[in-house]
């Protein structure tokens, strides 16, 4: 009895909840049967009755069958109705996922998240409404977040990375502050909003500007920033606006917005417009407001964003100057800016030394680079070959200059050669040696173990003991692309072939291409078997000119004058062309043995005339005279 009675309990609950979840499904099915918008008619339904909390449910279940941008928006509105912003919120962002063209969307984000002040989310949907027809709400953000000193956060956006030197590369031409990482690179940021405030080089045209955190503020359309700017006259948004311009290249366009400035007025920036101004070309700007930039950097002190701008801005003085031609006033600008900032005056020293006019100057400002900082690179580098060259030309003195000299007699030129002399207050060998076991620990550049090995082996016209140094630093770096390289050029220079293709994978790229040419071509004997690589090592800048002219070479011994004299021409135009970035490089690998300012130009001259002269007699052997002639000439007028 007592088992029957428990089985009848056991069936009666089993069907209670049986019948429950079957209603539950059955309600389920209905309303998620229903058609959109008879649910929503429910939903309006129950918030006229005030059931808020079942209009709510309603709601969030029709979320998960929304496909369209205006179901988003109808039940996002009915949760704002209902006080439920942050529903309203999650509903909008997830019709933003599917939709994330529509601009009403992301109005509509703005409009709630303004509401609660919340700026910097605000603005991070701005960019979606930009040409949508809902400038105004991105406008509005824009000025909201200005006004109550709301900040971005993360990094300041930069015009891009740079790119590093090679390990045999020392510039023989000043170091621009626009290609210094630190220098210009903090002057032309994003000045969202407000903005009151180790050698490397580049000269490509920068890069578009890049935005560090997820808000890409410098994609924002410059008509956002010019309507906050017309609204509240703060000169960030003008500077946001040039910003926005010269990230798709429009450089004049962010110059002309400088006009926007009263007259009576300065800009709270000046480095930032010298910045502008000098990208544009127009370098008088520039030199305009830097009086301003120093006045206020006297005023506010050396820790200052004041003092930050005044150094910046000087720099790019001075880069103006020098390439506007006017070398005198480049280095008043960098002597100026050694007296004001000599704790940073790290590159304005090493520009007075390439600029010097003799070698005594020049030795002196190298100097005091050293001093100041022995790792930078190419000072060192500089410093060790002016050592070098002053030896050589030391031990060239005639035995009648040596005579003379022994016995107290000077002529005018001998007391001026005395007198002019540079002293080295450094040993540059102990200073390199030093310098290069701190570089094979992995505590310094890697470049100073090859300056150290160029400084005893090449740089001593000495062969004795080379390859062993060599291989040692191989055997140190075996993956490092500079000493591989440098490895590569060195042993092809004193004829070790097998060595140097034993080395042709160096980082990759065309110059790699052209060296697995000719070990092909040294296995297969056939010299027209290098072609292909030749012409692959032409899409590498730094190499084009060489590929030319060996592709000449090829062409020349397979009988093909004429292509040969058109690859030679190519080669000697393709030299000229070359940045300051490439020749320095190919310098610092064609002339490792020479002093780098002894002869650079000369030397690079004579190989442009040499291929002028080729190209001319090949096609003179051709009987084409005219264009020989003008080959000719253009060679001598090098």
């Amino acid at each position: 009895m007592l088992k029957v009675r428990s089985k009848r309990h056991l069936l009666s609950y089993l069907g209670v909840v049986g019948v429950g979840i079957a209603g539950l499904c059955i309600y389920r099915s209905v309303w998620g049967s229903r058609p959109f918008l008879e649910r929503l008619a429910r939903a309006d339904s129950l918030i006229a009755q005030e059931r808020k909390g079942a209009a709510l449910r309603g709601l969030a279940r029709m979320v998960g069958h929304a496909r369209e941008s205006s179901q988003y928006l109808s039940i996002a509105k009915r949760q704002m109705e209902l006080s439920a912003s942050a529903a309203a919120l999650r509903t909008l962002q997830r019709g933003i996922r599917r939709s994330a063209d529509d601009g009403r969307l992301a109005a509509l984000v703005i409009h709630l998240l303004l509401r609660e002040a919340r700026f910097e989310e605000a603005i991070s949907y701005v960019p979606r409404v930009v040409h949508k027809g809902y400038e105004s709400i991105g406008a509005e953000a824009l000025i909201k977040a200005a006004l109550t000193g709301s900040r971005t956060g993360g990094d300041s956006p930069s015009r891009g990375s740079f790119h590093s030197e090679r390990a045999e590369h020392v510039p023989e031409e000043p170091v621009k502050f626009s290609q210094v990482q630190g220098g210009r690179d903090q002057a032309y940021v994003t000045a969202f909003p407000l903005d009151r405030g180790e050698e490397q080089f580049r000269v490509e045209p920068s890069p578009p500007i890049r935005h560090t955190t997820g808000i890409a503020l410098a994609r924002i359309a410059p008509a956002l920033w010019l309507a906050a700017f017309g609204v509240t006259g703060m000169h960030a948004f003008l500077q946001n606006a040039a910003c926005a311009y010269a990230r798709v290249g429009e450089l004049h366009a962010a110059f002309r917005l400088y006009s926007r400035i009263l007259g009576t007025e300065a800009p709270e920036n000046t480095a930032f417009w010298a910045t502008v101004a000098y990208d544009a070309g127009q370098f008088s700007l520039v030199f305009e407001l830097l009086p301003i930039s120093l006045a206020r950097a006297d005023l506010f002190g050396t820790y200052s964003a004041a003092s930050t701008h005044a150094r910046t801005h000087l720099l790019l003085a001075a880069d103006a100057a020098f390439d506007g031609g006017d070398r005198a006033r480049a280095r008043a600008f960098w002597y100026a800016y050694v007296d004001r900032f000599p704790g940073t005056s790290i590159h304005a020293l090493y520009n007075l030394a390439l600029t010097a006019p003799h070698a005594q100057e020049r030795v002196r400002m190298l100097a005091q680079c050293v001093e100041g900082d022995k790792t930078y690179y190419p000072a060192v580098a500089c410093y060790a070959r002016e050592s070098i060259a002053f030896r050589a030309a030391h031990r060239q003195r005639d035995s009648v200059t040596e005579l003379l000299s022994e016995r107290g007699v000077y002529s005018v030129q001998m007391e001026q050669e005395h007198f002019l002399s540079p002293h080295f207050p450094v040993e540059a060998r102990s200073l390199l040696a030093e310098l290069a076991q701190e570089a094979m620990h992995g505590r310094a550049d890697v470049r100073f173990a090859l300056e150290y090995f160029r400084f005893c082996y090449p740089a001593q016209k000495r062969l004795q003991g080379s390859r062993g140094a060599l291989w040692q630093l191989l055997e140190v770096f075996p993956v490092d692309t500079q000493v591989r390289r440098y490895a590569r050029w060195f042993f092809f220079r004193i004829g070790e072939y097998e060595s140097a293709f034993g080395l042709s994978d160096a980082g990759g790229g065309p110059e790699d291409a052209f060296y697995r040419a000719l070990a092909a071509a040294s296995r297969t004997g056939r010299v027209e078997s290098i072609l292909g690589g030749l012409v692959e090592a032409t899409r590498a800048v730094e190499a084009r000119s060489a590929a030319f002219a060996n592709i000449a070479i090829v062409l020349e011994r397979m009988g093909k004058k004429t292509a040969a004299a058109e690859h030679f021409v190519l080669a000697a135009d393709e030299a000229t062309r070359e940045s300051v970035r490439q020749l320095r490089k190919e310098a610092g690998e064609g002339e490792a043995e020479e002093h780098p300012r002894a002869r650079p130009a000369a030397g690079k001259a004579q190989r442009w005339r040499e291929w002028y002269q080729r190209a001319g007699q090949l096609l003179q052997q051709q009987g084409k005279t005219a264009a020989a002639r003008a080959l000719l000439q253009r060679a001598q007028a090098r």
